[in-house]
C-alpha cells in the first residue's frame, strides 16, 4: 500500500474512524504473544503503511492522528524485538516501523521505549543478534544500524522520562542485566550495551525507590 489517500485507496479518516490501527495493533499483540510466525510480516507491513501515510497526511499540513496510528506506539517494544526476528525481511519492516514511530512521536516513542517492556526487548534484540553473530547468520548492516537507534534513544534527555519511566528497581535489574550481555558483545555492540548501561544507571540514579 503506498503512502497516499487518494486513488483507490481506503480514505485516511475513514481508517481512522473504523479504528483500524487499533485492530491491527491487536493483530500484531496476537500473532507476537502466540508466536504466529506467518502473521508477523503482513501484519508488520500494514503497520509500516500506516505510519507511512501518517507521515504523509503530516508532510501536507495535516494532523498526526488523521490515519489513527497513536495506538502503535503501544507496540514499539514489539517492534524492537522483531528486528531479531529470524526472517530478515520481517526483521527489516520491523526496524522501518521503529523509525516511522520515532519520526511522527519522537518524545513519546522514547518513553515507551525506555519502560521495562521496551528495555527488555532492546536486550532480547541485542542478545540475539550476537547469537546470530557467533552463528555466521548476521545482517551486519541491519544489526548496526538498529544498535545506533538503541544507544540514541537510552542517550537521549532522560528527563521526560523520569515520572512515566520504569522504577529505580527496575532500571536497576535493566542495568544489570546489560553489564552480563556486555560479556559476550563484541566491538559496536558491546560498546551500544555499554551506553545504554550507562544511560540507565544515571536515571536510576535521580529516580524514587520503589
Amino acid at each position: 500500500t503506498e503512502p497516499s489517500g487518494g486513488g483507490s485507496m481506503v480514505p485516511d479518516d475513514v481508517l481512522a474512524a473504523h479504528n483500524v490501527g487499533e485492530k491491527v495493533a491487536a493483530v500484531l499483540a496476537y500473532a507476537f504473544d502466540n508466536s504466529v510466525e506467518p502473521f508477523m510480516e503482513p501484519v508488520l507491513d500494514i503497520c509500516r503503511s500506516l505510519l507511512t501515510r501518517t507521515v504523509e497526511a503530516m508532510r501536507q499540513g495535516h494532523s498526526d492522528e488523521v490515519v489513527g496510528t497513536a495506538v502503535l506506539l503501544d507496540t514499539a517494544p514489539i517492534f524492537v524485538e522483531a528486528t531479531a526476528a529470524p526472517e530478515v525481511a520481517t526483521a527489516k519492516v520491523a526496524f522501518d516501523c521503529v523509525l516511522l514511530l520515532r519520526r511522527i512521536y519522537p518524545a513519546e516513542t522514547g518513553m515507551v521505549l525506555m519502560t521495562a517492556h521496551g528495555l527488555g526487548a532492546f536486550i532480547t534484540a541485542v542478545e540475539a543478534f550476537e547469537e546470530d553473530t557467533r552463528a555466521g547468520n548476521a545482517d551486519a548492516q541491519l544489526h548496526a544500524t538498529v544498535l545506533d537507534t538503541l544507544a540514541d534513544i537510552a542517550q537521549s534527555n532522560p528527563k521526560p522520562l523520569q515520572a512515566q519511566g520504569p522504577t529505580a528497581a527496575e532500571l536497576s535489574a535493566l542495568v544489570a542485566g546489560l553489564q552480563r550481555l556486555q560479556i559476550c558483545c563484541q566491538g559496536g555492540s558491546r560498546d551500544v550495551a555499554a551506553a545504554i548501561a550507562r544511560a540507565l544507571a544515571a536515571l536510576a540514579k535521580v529516580k524514587p525507590v520503589g
